[in-house]
């Protein structure tokens, strides 16, 4: 659905055939829910959307809260920019993501995706989770928002003393 590839700009100086959102905000919010409940609020900087794509554009900073069943904040995640499949909600975080859970663990990669349906996070790339004991790092991962369920390939682990 979304690569792990940079949103780009038009080049500057691009005529006639330069696309153009159909709508820009500044200070955008959206508020996902999944059975009533809320699940996550989503905050960009700069929000575009594009009709023809149907995929959403965020920058100028990213931060997504996450809830758990009860309306709890499980998490907060903040990139550089990302991304939001309009029809579905999944998201992709793109630039220095890092998550932060309620108990402080942190999730710190380059891009990661979330989707709304099956409430999990997934990234592919280069991974580093830091906990109260130790840092594991890794390669590929999924897990649920609150950064307490999880998986990773090729894990190392660091513990603190």
């Amino acid at each position: 659905f979304f690569s792990c590839s940079r949103i780009e700009e038009p080049p500057v100086g691009q005529t006639a055939q330069t696309v153009r959102p159909d709508q820009e905000a500044w200070g955008w919010e959206s508020v996902v829910t999944k059975g009533g409940v809320r699940r996550a609020v989503i905050r960009a900087g700069r929000f575009r959307h594009y009709g023809v794509s149907r995929v959403d554009s965020l920058d100028q900073g990213v931060a997504v809260e996450f809830f758990d069943a009860s309306g709890g904040r499980a998490s907060v995640l903040r990139s550089k920019a990302g991304a939001v499949e309009e029809r579905d909600r999944r998201m992709l975080a793109l630039g220095g993501v890092v998550v932060t859970a309620s108990d402080s663990t942190t999730l710190e990669t380059d891009a990661l995706r979330w989707d709304n349906e099956q409430e999990r996070i997934f990234g592919d790339g280069a991974v580093t989770l830091r906990r109260a004991d130790s840092v594991e790092t890794g390669v590929g991962f999924e897990s649920t928002p609150d950064l307490r369920r999880w998986s990773m390939r090729n894990v190392t682990t660091k513990r603190k003393r």
